[in-house]
């Protein structure tokens, strides 16, 4: 089984904001990019974990947004660049539900197989 870092449940749970913002009925790989892209936007609401698993957050933040960086890449303009190109959804899940489309539950299962039962967002970010 393999289990996801807090990194990756903060980005899920970004990107299932990001779905109903554009009334997506599914959540998207591009939903999970944007998730992952807005976790520097949710450090304040963090301040409250015990500071191993802020450490480990951050270590795990800093070390993909720094190859970002090194890359040239405005991470803000990315996300915001991202977010346009998305197009604009059919409506909600009837359930309220939001559930991973298929083509993302299979970008999971693909970055699980690098990642040694512990899936970080460096994993799905490949």
């Amino acid at each position: 089984m393999v289990h996801f870092s807090l990194g990756v449940r903060l980005a899920w749970e970004i990107s299932r904001y990001e779905a109903t913002n554009n009334r997506s009925r599914f959540i998207e790989i591009d939903h999970i990019m944007l998730g992952i892209l807005s976790l520097e936007k949710i450090l304040s609401n963090l301040e409250n974990l015990p500071d191993t698993e802020l450490d480990g957050f951050l270590y795990e933040k800093d070390k993909l947004f720094s190859k970002l960086v090194e890359n040239r890449i405005n991470i803000t303009d990315f996300r915001r660049k991202l977010r346009l190109l998305l197009p604009f959804g059919e409506g909600v899940p009837s359930d309220g539900v939001y559930h991973r489309s298929p083509d993302c539950k299979q970008m999971f299962e693909a970055s699980a197989q690098f990642a040694a039962n512990y899936l970080t967002i460096n994993h799905l970010f490949m």
